[in-house]
């Protein structure tokens, strides 16, 4: 019999990870209607209008599944297929949009692995709140972001910290704009809760795609990425 603190000492330890926090407040002034935002914002998941029918479906009472469908990065040879799990629980002000898993399938393998990897530990949430402001209504979205970064993949803390600023200065505006859209259909009476739109989010989806790529890449990252095309060429027959 091996004791125990052998036993566990014996055990592989977990690859060593580097931590990119990214904190964000995002606002957008709201003519406020017949029904009050404060109320709009802590409307239960189950009433929620999905945004976009395309891309994202209800699992059940709290929890969406996002599918950004496949998306070809401008490296030519990578083809992913993000998937996500969303969850949503109310707060005393409004409510938390938390992601609880993201997996890429795609092409070619290894790359596929590598970022399947990056995304294993990251904890990411939105919290939608409301406040009074006089003649209008404030519509806020606070955006907070912990990723555990495994070593060897190429890129470091605060690059990533600073590409998902910049991803998300360039998303919110549409997501508030999408908010104050589907708050204007509710607040005069329309429950309805009809997506809004149809391959919209598809089209911002692989325009930061394609952003966050060439930025990765320009930056450094991307030592998996250059292997594999280079074992990818080596392979084709002459």
């Amino acid at each position: 019999i091996v004791p125990r603190a052998e036993r566990e000492a014996e055990r592989p330890s977990a690859p060593p990870r580097s931590r990119a926090r990214v904190d964000m407040t995002f606002e957008r002034r709201v003519k406020p209607g017949p029904r009050p935002l404060s109320e709009y914002v802590r409307l239960p998941a189950e009433k929620y209008s999905v945004l976009d029918s395309s891309q994202i479906e209800r699992v059940d009472g709290n929890s969406f599944k996002m599918d950004m469908g496949e998306i070809k990065l401008p490296m030519g040879f990578i083809t992913v297929h993000p998937t996500a799990r969303a969850q949503v629980e109310l707060t005393p002000t409004g409510a938390r949009q938390s992601v609880k898993g993201v997996s890429f399938e795609g092409k070619p393998e290894r790359v596929i692995n590598s970022m399947n990897r990056m995304f294993e530990e990251i904890n990411w949430s939105n919290e939608v709140s409301a406040e009074e402001a006089g003649e209008e209504s404030i519509l806020r979205c606070t955006i907070g972001m912990d990723w555990a970064l495994p070593q060897g993949l190429g890129i470091t803390p605060r690059m990533l910290e600073g590409l998902l600023s910049r991803l998300m200065k360039f998303a919110m505006p549409w997501f508030l704009t999408q908010l104050e859209r589907d708050y204007g259909r509710w607040s005069t009476g329309d429950d309805t809760r009809d997506a809004l739109s149809e391959g919209e989010m598809r089209d911002l989806t692989q325009k930061m795609a394609f952003d966050f790529a060439r930025k990765t890449v320009a930056e450094g990252f991307g030592s998996d990425t250059k292997r594999g095309k280079k074992n990818e060429m080596r392979d084709k027959p002459n």
